[in-house]
């Protein structure tokens, strides 16, 4: 890992502010997986939302596991490409590598944070 502020393990390992902002995220996620309204305008200001949460995520530093699954769920949402699968994975015969690989690892971390509380 690179020697950077990122790397420091604060004492109480306190990701609040990025667990909350991921429970908002998978609500949009949620609400986009279940609408009907046109997703491919980018003017559209649920996708800024999106967009926005997803940035405010990747520049936030985990210090848990409940925060690495935050930023793979941020990854999981921009990697998968059929919104049918958001929170199911994809089928094996339909995914590649990286799909498989990220929802695999998403679980994997989920699972430890699961498992340490």
């Amino acid at each position: 890992m690179a020697d950077s502020e990122s790397s420091t393990i604060l004492p109480d390992g306190s990701d609040a502010e990025l667990i909350r902002l991921g429970e908002e995220y998978k609500e949009l996620l949620r609400m986009w997986h279940t609408s009907s309204f046109d997703k491919t305008s980018p003017e559209d200001r649920f996708l800024e939302s999106m967009l926005a949460l997803e940035d405010r995520i990747a520049a936030m530093p985990a210090r848990t596991l409940p925060g690495v699954a935050v930023r793979l769920w941020a990854l999981w949402g921009n990697q998968c490409k059929d919104e049918r699968y958001l929170f199911t994975g994809l089928p094996e015969a339909e995914a590649d590598f990286k799909d498989r690989l990220v929802w695999g690892v998403l679980q994997d971390v989920e699972r430890l944070a699961a498992t340490r509380t």
